[in-house]
């Protein structure tokens, strides 16, 4: 470029620009972009670099307005995306308020850690009992008794114990200090978030809960420990829904219409028969009481609705099945203020066959003690007592606990029925065996020591001449009727007079 050439034309100009030209003002170029370039003339030197200063100074202006304008499209992309997060937020809030989930959802952020959260496998609720076994009783020298055989899985009574392979429990004549009389689903909900989530549900009777992040693992593992409390009778299956974003949930069909009449049935039953209970009684006759009443008012059945398994079919309708007997003893010794708790497993009857079971763990004056109100319940017979209070190992030896289920070491005796009513052989002596018979009645119940006292007692009530002078010296004739029947798993007897 020689020289810098100004248009003439001013205003005019239909290009306002400036015309470079090598040439001089005789250049045909500048005149096909601008019709006033013939008369252009040399820009002079102080005009031209003004007007280079000025467009400099332009351009910085132009650049830095460039720059402010990118910060300003940045800072309010940014503020967009914050806006639409807190709408989301908001929304979120809104839809756990009007579901009544807000202040649950506090309560589970503010954990100490989320991941303390039980996840424990589902336990299965205790089914129908599997083939039942009642007490299989025999005469002893004079006739059959049919009093024991009961499609329950009743004590496990059987012709000769003394026969019998079976583990003998070492039995103590004084309670055993426990290491800790808690039983262990007491604190099992303790500081669980989902727990609280779904109980509240429940209280409420609602049909479906939302959980937050809550995976189906720790949705079931609640569950299950609502279900294993009696007072939930009303719950039944459920079903997890899961969502992409975390709004997970749980539908909880109810298992009967009008649950807050029947609820107020089933506790209106419960202080009826909690009313009956002497002020002054202690733990082993509340127990005792309770046990015997349902002994006495159910009958051994099943239903197709389910109730057979829940304290509604065993206070109401009177008739259920194991996780009846053992859910309705458990909320009557709570109710009565007694730490209690169902067991559900599989037991094995004295004809060898195992099947699905439920029973009880109860803190007796201190001590723990297992209890199985189906297998006392004789139905043409008064209620049994070999399942009151026993041990740990006497449990043990037919009741087994299913996945996750506990049955902590006991070894106390001082609530045991024979041990507490003085009704334990120490020693065989047709002496000893007559006193007791005088002193009980025409329902005679022993606790042997051991397999030895056992065999012993069974020898001699096979024995026509021993059992004759035994009865006369008890001051019975000999025209009475005598029958027994033998529990092998605990080593006891039932002897009936007639």
């Amino acid at each position: 470029m020689k020289e810098q050439y100004m248009c003439l034309a001013g205003a005019d100009c239909d290009m306002k620009e400036q015309h470079i030209c090598s040439a001089g003002a005789g250049c045909d170029a500048p005149k096909k972009r601008c019709a006033y370039s013939a008369g252009a003339e040399k820009m002079p030197e102080k005009d031209r670099r003004k007007r280079e200063k000025g467009r400099y100074r332009m351009g910085d202006r132009q650049k830095q307005g460039n720059k402010l304008h990118k910060k300003s499209s940045r800072g309010g992309a940014a503020v967009n995306f914050l806006l639409v997060l807190l709408c989301i937020l908001l929304a979120a809030l809104l839809f756990l308020q009007q579901t009544g989930n807000l202040d649950i959802l506090q309560r589970l952020f503010s954990a100490e850690s989320f991941e303390t959260v039980n996840t424990g496998d589902q336990t299965a609720a205790a089914g129908q009992e599997g083939s039942a076994a009642g007490d299989a009783s025999t005469e002893g020298s004079l006739q059959e008794s049919d009093a024991a055989s009961e499609a329950q899985g009743g004590s496990g009574m059987q012709e000769d114990g003394g026969a019998q392979d079976s583990d003998a429990p070492q039995e103590e004549t004084s309670g055993a200090s426990e290491a800790s009389a808690v039983l262990p689903g007491e604190d099992a909900a303790e500081n669980d978030p989902v727990y609280e989530m779904v109980k509240a549900a429940v209280e409420q009777q609602q049909e479906k809960v939302e959980l937050y992040n809550v995976s189906e693992e720790q949705a079931f593992a609640a569950l299950e420990k609502i279900r294993r409390q009696p007072d939930y009778f009303w719950v039944s299956e459920a079903t997890y829904y899961s969502s992409s974003l975390g709004f997970n949930s749980l539908e909880l069909p109810l298992k009967y219409d009008n649950v807050s009449e029947k609820r107020a049935q089933v506790e209106a039953t419960a202080a009826d028969i909690l009313s009956g209970i002497p002020a002054d009684a202690g733990d082993y006759e509340t127990a005792m009481l309770l046990h015997d009443w349902l002994c006495n008012n159910i009958t051994y059945a099943s239903s197709a609705d389910g109730s057979d398994q829940d304290i509604y079919g065993a206070l109401i309708n009177r008739q259920c099945v194991c996780g009846g007997y053992a859910r309705a003893f458990a909320y009557l010794l709570r109710k009565a203020g007694i730490s209690a708790e169902m067991i559900s497993g599989t037991a094995t009857d004295t004809d060898g066959t195992t099947g699905n079971h439920a029973w009880n763990a109860a803190v007796l004056e201190g001590q723990i003690y297992y209890f199985d109100v189906t297998w006392d319940d004789h139905e043409d017979d008064q209620p049994g007592r070999d399942w009151f209070a026993v041990t740990s190992g006497q449990m043990a030896s037919s009741h087994f606990p299913g996945e996750g289920e506990e049955m902590p070491e006991s070894t106390a005796t001082d609530c045991n029925y024979y041990y507490r009513s003085g009704r334990v052989l120490w020693e065989y002596s047709d002496e000893a065996l007559a006193d007791q018979i005088a002193a009980q009645g025409a329902l005679v119940d022993l606790l042997c020591a051991d397999e030895t006292v056992e065999a012993q007692l069974l020898e001699a009530l096979n024995d026509p001449y021993r059992l004759g002078e035994i009865v006369l010296r008890a001051g019975y004739s000999l025209d009475n009727s005598f029958s027994y029947s033998s529990n092998p798993y605990l080593h006891t007897l039932r002897i009936r007079i007639s």
